[in-house]
């Protein structure tokens, strides 16, 4: 991410990793800062690639703040607005607070020197205040952005470590800033060179601190072969749903069932999703209770498997050919940002 600097005498300095932290935040802080520094509220995080200026998904994205932001007002983790959490005017202003962040956030970008690289924008709605912020009249809520760099290349394969009888997390369907303080404990346990600490009460798999989780097993059938990935009790990931759509396509039954530990030696692949890191594939998995002490390993026949390799190629031409959709939405959007301000 940031730029790589050689040893020996004399050799210069590396230069800073562009991006800009928010408000009363130290330098270089991004994202997950943020959402630990600040009082609880819904966010996304949204990486724009090199081939257009919007970030990708950009549409989905702002749909699931403000359904994160609705979900949080309804179970009372939000002040509800004096028009009500759900009304079609709060909606809408958290969709122009987002376009918004996403302007504020490309132009410190820009000023941090990142110019036309890749890079993530996150977003948090929360309730202030915030030095030079004014709360929205609609919604209560200020919306901050943290910048900051990523990778443009696939994701290479690497382990996990999975924490069996961890309860998963609370209201997982909404995209909430208080996970990031309550997975602390989880990433703890993470050892280096992992990717990732899944969840698995019972010995289900959910999902991973910040990324969702697949496994591709043998079809009963002749030919192809089965997909399958929680379906309730987890936040249900932009990646994830792309996945998940994309599936049937390429010859791949779906099976909306965590996948059970106990029959990891059926797994032929596994591999987890993410917004910033779109589809990682997973070697092995390291078992843990919740203490840390070791119950044991699971090895994935393929690391970098053949149906993993083709799910990740085909997201990512999907999200290409969407990036000219994105940018058309965001400019709409813009526009009407600024007449509703006139």
């Amino acid at each position: 991410m940031g730029a790589g600097g050689g040893g020996g005498g004399g050799a210069p300095a590396p230069a800073p990793a562009p991006g800009a932290a928010p408000v009363g935040l130290p330098a270089g802080a991004g994202g997950a800062a943020m959402l630990r520094a600040r009082p609880g509220g819904a966010y996304t995080t949204a990486r724009r690639g090199a081939a257009g200026r919007a970030p990708e998904l950009w549409g989905a994205h702002a749909a699931r703040l403000a359904r994160s932001a609705a979900l949080l007002w309804a179970a009372g983790e939000l002040p509800e607005p004096a028009g009500g959490g759900g009304s079609e005017a709060a909606g809408r202003a958290v969709q122009r607070l987002a376009c918004e962040a996403v302007a504020r956030g490309y132009e410190a970008w820009r000023r941090s020197g990142g110019g036309a690289a890749p890079c993530t924008l996150t977003m948090l709605l929360h309730p202030g205040p915030v030095a030079g912020m004014q709360r929205c009249p609609e919604t209560g809520l200020v919306c901050e952005v943290a910048v900051g760099p990523c990778s443009s290349a696939p994701a290479a394969p690497a382990a996990a470590a999975v924490v069996e009888g961890w309860p998963g997390r609370r209201l997982p369907r909404a995209k909430w800033s208080a996970w990031a303080l309550e997975r602390a404990p989880l990433e703890k346990l993470k050892a280096p060179g992992e990717c990732e600490v899944l969840m698995a009460p019972g010995g289900l798999v959910l999902e991973g601190c910040v990324t969702n989780f697949f496994v591709i097993t043998a079809s009963d059938g002749a030919s192809g072969a089965i997909l399958r990935t929680a379906g309730a009790d987890v936040l249900p990931g932009l990646i994830r749903e792309e996945v998940l759509a994309l599936a049937p396509g390429l010859g791949l039954a779906v099976d909306l069932s965590p996948p059970r530990l106990d029959e990891a030696e059926e797994w032929q692949e596994a591999f987890v999703t993410s917004c910033v890191r779109l589809v990682q594939p997973v070697s092995s998995l390291r078992r843990l209770l919740p203490d840390g002490s070791s119950v044991g390993e699971v090895r994935i026949r393929a690391d970098r498997g053949p149906w993993t390799q083709r799910i990740s190629e085909q997201l990512q031409e999907r999200l290409r050919a969407s990036v000219q959709n994105e940018s058309l939405l965001l400019n709409l959007a813009a526009h009407e940002t600024t007449t509703s301000h006139k």
